[in-house]
């Protein structure tokens, strides 16, 4: 399993928020050069598809 932790200078609810909202999910998880969509969000956990430039795409899952 691999673990990656961060040291965020924001407020608890704006970290939430950041985690939970489909919108802000979107907008700081998707790599400037890809497209994605968040599929789902079911409490802590989320779908996201993206789409490389090439065309090829990957959907993960995530929980916090």
């Amino acid at each position: 399993m691999t673990v990656v932790a961060r040291l965020i200078a924001a407020s608890v609810g704006t970290v939430y928020r950041a985690c939970t909202d489909i919108d802000a999910i979107a907008q700081w998880r998707v790599p400037r050069t890809m497209t994605g969509k968040v599929e789902s969000v079911d409490g802590a956990t989320y779908r996201l598809a993206l789409t490389y430039p090439d065309g090829h795409a990957d959907t993960y899952e995530s929980t916090f």
